[in-house]
C-alpha cells in the first residue's frame, strides 16, 4: 500500500501532536513533583501510558519497554505517596 505525500505529512503531523501532549503532561508533572503535590504521578502516568504505545509505533522497541517500567514506578509512587499523605491525615 502506497501513501501519497498529503498522507505521510499527515501522519507525521498526529504523532507530533502526541509528542507535544506527552511533553506537556511530563512537564506539569515534574513542575508538580516539585511542588510535591500528589497528583504529579498521574500526570507522569498518562504521559508514560500514552508513550508506551507512541515509542512501539515508531519502532524504538526498547524505549517503549523503558516507558512500561516508567508506568509502573509511576502506580508504585502514587500508591506509595498516598500511603505517606493518608497516614500524615491519621496521626493529625
Amino acid at each position: 500500500h502506497v501513501r501519497s505525500r498529503r498522507q505521510r505529512q499527515m501522519c507525521i503531523r498526529d504523532r507530533s501532536y502526541i509528542d507535544i501532549l506527552t511533553t506537556g503532561l511530563f512537564f506539569v508533572g515534574m513542575w508538580m513533583l516539585a511542588k510535591k503535590k500528589l497528583e504529579n504521578w498521574l500526570f507522569l502516568l498518562m504521559g508514560n501510558v500514552i508513550s508506551v504505545p507512541l515509542y512501539f509505533y515508531k519502532g524504538l522497541t526498547l524505549s517503549s519497554f523503558l516507558y512500561v517500567i516508567f508506568v509502573i514506578i509511576s502506580i508504585f509512587g502514587y500508591l506509595a505517596w498516598k500511603k505517606i499523605l493518608n497516614n500524615r491525615l491519621q496521626t493529625a
